[in-house]
């Protein structure tokens, strides 16, 4: 499937996002090495500037949730936490200025995806649609 086909088709669940989390500035899905699929209220000049920081983010927390060496019950746990989700980082969070930035990674046979959200509403709001929006897009996978 190409890029402007998997845009299309999970494009719906991202505009969805806006009805989900009060005051949603942006959100964006693209794959782990920042190409852009799908975007809401980025312009053209940040749409690529954010989905490469996006996934070099996650990347980052990532590497350093494995860094840590956790212990193989510590690892379990976070396995039984989000089923389908690897151990490690299932979910970067980053505020500045009252503005929450939620990221995780939608894993997938054919290659992994990287949804991120950026919102004025707190922080548990703007988890609450992230997990909502990574479920009706695996609905559809």
């Amino acid at each position: 499937m190409d890029s402007l086909s998997i845009g299309q088709r999970f494009s719906p669940c991202i505009e969805k996002m806006a009805s989900r989390i009060p005051q949603l500035h942006c959100a964006m899905l693209c794959t782990p090495d920042g190409f852009n699929l799908c975007s809401v209220g980025l312009d053209e000049d940040q749409v690529g500037k954010m989905a490469a920081l996006s996934s070099s983010l996650f990347s980052v927390g990532d590497a350093a949730v494995d860094s840590l060496k956790l212990s193989d019950e510590t690892a379990e746990t976070f396995i039984s936490l989000d089923e389908g989700t690897p151990a490690g980082l299932n979910y970067l969070t980053l505020e500045a200025r009252g503005l929450q930035i939620v990221t995780t990674q939608i894993v997938r046979p054919a290659g992994n995806f990287i949804l991120m959200a950026a919102s004025r509403a707190s922080l548990g709001v703007v988890l609450v649609g992230v997990k909502a929006t990574v479920a009706d897009i695996q609905k559809l996978l």
